[in-house]
């Protein structure tokens, strides 16, 4: 069945949907995700792609769901490569992504697959998602493409709204997806070296150049229970190793994803966006790990087999923009970083108006 025709879902794929679950030491939080998957409706199969857990988390798979497939990877890979795996090891025309920490009710799945039948053109369909001990402040609900290489959050900390109706959105969160296996696959799924961090932006925005479109189903509310340990931003320090992440993939995905006049075009903001990260990594004790994921990044963008960048149907200058940047609570605690963030938005949207005629 051609993913174009999604029409069709609710009539032969309502009842043929791939759950793949990527796991990594998420014994505490892994029961939930499993006893939710247990009480969906539309599941073909369940795959769930342990990666390289050391507390046995995959052991507790089968006494939730015990006809469910369980692939044990030797060490953590990320979960760019169990997504990946996941995809080409799934059987139906639609995968439902899940990260370990997800907590949903029952009719979860049903209702993304309607709303994607009531809305051709699009491939994929992600929920809001709050998290766990915070229901009434949003985490993820999708976003829109910033220029600087990282999206501007919809709504970030603001209550869900249950009659909101489902929106198009240019960035979806990976952590609970709904996607068109073939288009999915047709892109190269999640890019492997980005391993944590934007992997799921990179995915979204080259489906969105390819001219698919994505769809957030407002009303749907998906919980989080967890965090990646030395990743979240759930505790109030900013951590380090996300500060290397951060500092190396967005480079990565400006390079494999803009056209290279873009670069050149919007340099000066986007060595402004770089300085003004630089200073934000030193005031939190973090230059070091910022430095290492810069070099980090021209080691990978220099490699002897560049990227190759794909064919867009969808043009830099119609994607991109300047929309208000996005600052997370964790990123605003830090000693000056409201007066910067204001600095930086302003001077970044002025410069935007000033070089967007640029792009062709």
């Amino acid at each position: 069945m051609g993913v174009a025709n999604t029409n069709e879902v609710s009539q032969s794929v309502v009842h043929r949907v791939s759950v793949v679950v990527t796991s990594h030491n998420a014994k505490a939080t892994l029961p939930r995700t499993l006893a939710s998957i247990a009480a969906l409706t539309g599941v073909a199969e369940v795959i769930v792609i342990d990666s390289g857990s050391t507390d046995g988390t995959p052991e507790l798979v089968p006494s939730f769901l015990p006809n469910a497939r369980v692939i044990k990877l030797a060490e953590n890979v990320g979960p760019c490569v169990t997504r990946n795996l996941g995809l080409k090891q799934a059987t139906s025309a639609y995968v439902l992504l899940l990260d370990d920490d997800m907590v949903f009710d029952g009719d979860m799945l049903d209702r993304l697959l309607r709303a994607l039948s009531d809305a051709p053109g699009h491939v994929a369909a992600g929920p809001t998602i709050v998290f766990d001990d915070r229901p009434g402040s949003i985490q993820y609900a999708g976003g829109r493409m910033h220029f600087g290489g990282l999206p501007h959050l919809f709504r970030l900390g603001e209550s869900p709204d249950s009659v909101t109706r489902p929106v198009d959105v240019d960035i979806l969160t990976a952590g609970c997806l709904l996607v068109a296996k073939e288009s999915a696959l047709s892109i190269g799924g999640f890019d492997e070296r980005f391993f944590y961090l934007a992997e799921d932006v990179d995915f979204a925005l080259r489906l969105r150049y390819r001219g698919h479109r994505l769809l957030l189903v407002s009303s749907v509310v998906v919980r989080n229970v967890g965090g990646s340990s030395a990743l979240s931003l759930k505790d109030s320090a900013y951590p380090a190793r996300r500060v290397e992440l951060h500092s190396r993939n967005r480079w990565l995905l400006v390079g494999r994803n803009y056209d290279t006049w873009t670069i050149y075009a919007l340099m000066p903001a986007l060595l402004l966006y770089e300085v003004a990260w630089a200073a934000f990594a030193a005031s939190t004790g973090h230059l070091m790990p910022y430095i290492r994921g810069k070099m980090r990044a021209v080691g990978s963008l220099l490699e002897r087999s560049p990227w190759q960048r794909q064919a867009k149907r969808i043009t830099d200058r119609s994607l991109i923009g300047a929309p208000a940047m996005t600052f997370t609570r964790t990123a605003l605690s830090q000693s000056g970083a409201k007066v910067g963030a204001v600095a930086l938005d302003g001077s970044l949207r002025l410069m935007w108006t000033c070089l967007r005629g640029l792009l062709q």
